[in-house]
């Protein structure tokens, strides 16, 4: 999926930025030239960054009266160095009105990736998590996923006395 933008107001308004943002592979690459706005003569060469999915924070847009705004919030500004006119952790594009469904897709697409991936981030660092408690406390397992110390069952490694007992009151 690729949207074309344009950022204005770069190099204290001498310049201006133009390019794609094309999300691909679980990588948003943002391809850009510079110009200048006095003469139309000087460009920059073609550059290019590439966003992972752990570098981003959250995507949003927000509809104006000629152009919508793309909203890239990132959690590091090591790969914003060579981006121009960057205001703390947040990248701002204008997008033309004519590509708002482009940028929409992109939008949802986007942040069902982020959301994905943070979710896969959540369920590793949780596995980690009961690994190095299952590996630490020496445990009794009761079911599939649920653990309990030796602390709390019997010498012999039968189910605690609680739940021995309200066991038998549900056979009984």
């Amino acid at each position: 999926m690729i949207v074309p933008f344009k950022k204005t107001y770069v190099y204290a308004g001498f310049g201006s930025a133009s390019g794609l943002v094309r999300f691909e592979d679980r990588t948003l690459e943002i391809e850009y030239r510079t110009i200048d706005e006095i003469i139309n003569f000087f460009k920059s060469d073609t550059r290019q960054i590439a966003l992972k999915l752990s570098d981003i924070d959250s995507v949003d847009i927000k509809r104006g009266w000629f152009s919508y705004k793309l909203f890239i919030d990132l959690r590091s500004m090591k790969s914003l160095d060579r981006f121009p006119a960057v205001k703390g952790n947040r990248i701002t594009l204008r997008i033309s009105r004519s590509n708002s469904e482009k940028l929409k897709n992109l939008k949802s697409t986007l942040a069902l990736a982020i959301s994905e991936h943070n979710l896969q981030q959540l369920d590793i660092d949780m596995d980690q998590d009961e690994y190095e408690s299952v590996r630490t406390k020496d445990p009794v397992i009761i079911s599939k996923n649920h653990y309990s110390d030796k602390s709390e069952s019997d010498t012999d490694g039968r189910l605690p006395n609680a739940l021995e007992r309200r066991d038998q009151k549900n056979i009984g």
